[in-house]
């Protein structure tokens, strides 16, 4: 009488070859996907908390243009990634209330962005709240307002009239018009 090993013989050595193909296959398979996703291999590779959400990555073309209220006019920004590397659509506004994402996904970002204020082609020659002389402008880097110059003059001696202008604010387009602007003051 045969034992059911050797009755089964064929059916084992099926089931056997069955199995070494499964698993050559499998670990086949996983070295081609890991080969794939390694250094991007073409393939866009989102941190675990990011998957699903387009964002903004190192080599993502970002262009924003920033228009001031201000004056009206406009000025354009083209950076790789820059400060808003990482970023998606949700990161974007919530850091900058003042921006609107026109576009994006991994190739190309498109932001916009309106500031109260005026362009760095405008000075501001005014009075602040300690009756202090001051000009301002916007810095070309970062479009933060930076505090140029504190004037030496005493606002008491000025006209009234001239107090009330810089009280709010006269907006000039160079610093040759802030000194003309204070001759015609003492013209007066």
């Amino acid at each position: 009488m045969k034992s059911w090993a050797v009755k089964n013989a064929k059916l084992i050595a099926v089931v056997a070859l069955t199995l070494v193909i499964g698993l050559c296959s499998g670990f086949l398979l996983r070295d081609v996907t890991r080969r794939e996703t390694s250094g991007n291999g073409g393939m866009q590779v989102e941190p675990v908390g990011q998957m699903g959400k387009a964002s903004i990555l190192p080599d993502t073309d970002v262009l924003i243009t920033y228009t001031f209220l201000l004056c009206g006019h406009t000025r354009e920004m083209n950076v790789k990634g820059g400060e808003f590397s990482g970023c998606t659509l949700e990161d974007i506004t919530r850091s900058y209330a003042d921006a609107r994402v026109m576009e994006l996904n991994a190739k190309k970002a498109i932001i916009q962005r309106e500031l109260e204020r005026y362009c760095p082609a405008h000075y501001m020659l005014y009075l602040d709240a300690a009756d202090t002389l001051c000009i301002s402008n916007t810095s070309e880097e970062d479009y933060t307002v930076d505090e140029l110059q504190v004037l030496e003059l005493d606002a008491g001696a000025l006209a009234q009239e001239v107090i009330a202008e810089l009280e709010e604010g006269i907006v000039l387009d160079n610093l040759e018009q802030i000194n003309a602007y204070f001759e015609g003051v003492e013209e007066s």
